[in-house]
């Protein structure tokens, strides 16, 4: 369990260093932090997911709307700058929200927080890469950095993971569902490797924590993920081009093109991201699956890998080409059906 009196001193911290600093970038990466903090705090006091929308969220963050506005150049995502990337990512987007789903695999467990952990230390336990292997264990076992709930804020945010990069830590909010703690322990190693995504290109970071999960669910001939991932995309179409009717007939949704876009909020500009930045990891994934030991070297080397905010990730040194993204965008039944048990396929 987080500790909220160590929190509480951190915030301390930040708002006397903030006195004592004038260097502009210093000054941002302090408010991040205790933007961050502040969030946490709420969590913790409010025992649920529903931060920022509490009276006393609002309360204190009404102390950072003003300096927030100084800021606005270091993290604002506008359309026009990310143009290219958007384009592509909505036509991905488009072809997901296409696909067949696969068979649904019922999970009827329910864990305790110790069953939850032992999960993901045993999947830990049964990588061949022993670097990756102990950093996953370590970071699971690490009480003080990891807050467990039972509710989930919805399918597209399930959990959160707080970088305080001012204080080279990274604090885990996950419900019980191993695989997304794994997911989280991932964002937790990446971080601490990547300067906490500082100057990371927008969701990037992404790809190394949706590759594990992936694996971890495929392995276990659980394909409800990509299932997952079918739904979001439709519905992150509808939300992006919602002057279009709805819903879509997969007629509509061949017909939609990028010019549709009429919400251009962050929430959209995150959502297309992120829905290109799984399929990345989809492609990993099956990496991984066809060699593990292989797939697991090139894995570490996209880990280790910060990719530059002002230029669009090029992962074809790994042979992940555009090309190669979009067949798996239009081919995910061709290339994971074999890994649903239901159908007889094969479960590795």
């Amino acid at each position: 369990m987080w500790d909220k009196r160590d929190l509480k001193e951190k915030l301390k911290y930040l708002n006397e260093l903030s006195k004592n600093t004038t260097d502009k970038k210093i000054r941002y990466e302090i408010f991040c932090n205790k933007n961050l903090i502040i969030e946490m705090l709420e969590l913790l006091e409010g025992k649920k997911l529903t931060i920022n929308r509490t009276l006393s969220a609002l309360t204190r963050k009404l102390s950072l709307i003003k300096e927030e506005r100084k800021y606005s150049n270091y993290e604002f995502l506008s359309f026009d700058t990310l143009a290219d990337d958007l384009n592509f990512s909505f036509e991905l987007c488009k072809n997901i929200a296409l696909s067949t789903p696969f068979d649904k695999t019922e999970i009827d467990n329910v864990l305790s927080q110790e069953e939850c952990i032992n999960e993901v230390i045993n999947f830990a336990i049964a990588l061949p890469d022993k670097e990756l292997r102990d950093d996953i264990i370590s970071t699971v076992k690490d009480d003080h950095h990891i807050y467990f709930f039972n509710n989930p804020r919805d399918s597209f945010h399930l959990a959160d993971n707080y970088g305080l990069s001012l204080f080279k830590e990274s604090y885990i909010a996950s419900p019980l569902m191993p695989d997304i703690l794994l997911h989280e322990c991932i964002h937790t190693i990446d971080k601490k490797r990547n300067r906490y995504f500082i100057e990371n290109y927008p969701y990037s970071y992404e790809v190394p924590s949706y590759t594990l999960q992936l694996y971890k669910n495929l392995k276990e001939g659980n394909l409800n993920f990509l299932n997952e991932l079918i739904t979001i995309s439709k519905t992150t179409l509808l939300l992006a081009c919602k002057g279009n009717g709805m819903p879509y007939s997969n007629k509509m949704i061949e017909n939609l093109n990028s010019s549709d876009i009429i919400n251009k909020t962050a929430n959209i500009i995150e959502r297309l991201l992120t829905i290109k930045s799984i399929l990345v990891a989809t492609i990993f994934t099956k990496k991984i699956l066809d060699n593990e030991e292989e797939g697991l070297k090139e894995y570490k080397e996209m880990l280790n890998t910060s990719f530059s905010k002002d230029e669009i990730p090029d992962y074809s040194r790994w042979g992940i080409t555009n090309e190669v993204i979009i067949d798996y965008s239009k081919n995910l039944d061709k290339y994971f059906n074999i890994y649903q048990k239901e159908r007889g396929g094969k479960s590795i």
